[in-house]
This record gives C-alpha cells, sequence and structure tokens, in this order.
C-alpha cells in the first residue's frame, strides 16, 4: 500500500482479515496505519450497520455479474 493509507481491519475482534493486524492496537507499519480496535463498531453505533451492509454489499458486487 501507499505510505499514508489507512486500514480498519473490522474483523480484528475474530484475529483479523489483516496479517499485520493486532488486535485492540492502533500502530504505523511500513507508513501504514493499521487500525484493529475490536470494540469498533460500538464506538460508532449510528454507521455500524451502514458500515457492515456496505462492506457486505461490495463483497457480493465483486463476487457477481
Amino acid at each position: 500500500m501507499k505510505p499514508g493509507s489507512v486500514v480498519v481491519d473490522l474483523a480484528a475482534e475474530a484475529g483479523g482479515n489483516i496479517e499485520t493486524t493486532k488486535p485492540g492496537k492502533i500502530y504505523t507499519y511500513n507508513d501504514v496505519t493499521h487500525v484493529g480496535l475490536t470494540d469498533f463498531p460500538s464506538m460508532l453505533p449510528t454507521q455500524s450497520s451502514t458500515l457492515y451492509a456496505n462492506n457486505i454489499s461490495k463483497f457480493l458486487l465483486s463476487i457477481g455479474k
């Protein structure tokens, strides 16, 4: 990834989707900021459903025509 990028791992609580995720921590690795908060959805209760729905819809659109 480009330096200065930010990665938010929404699955950090279950170990994460990114190999370098450290659950419960925000840190920088190779100039990329990793957000591995385990309670991230609870910090944004009004947006958590929208974030989840957006992730699922993008996934479904990527596997279909």
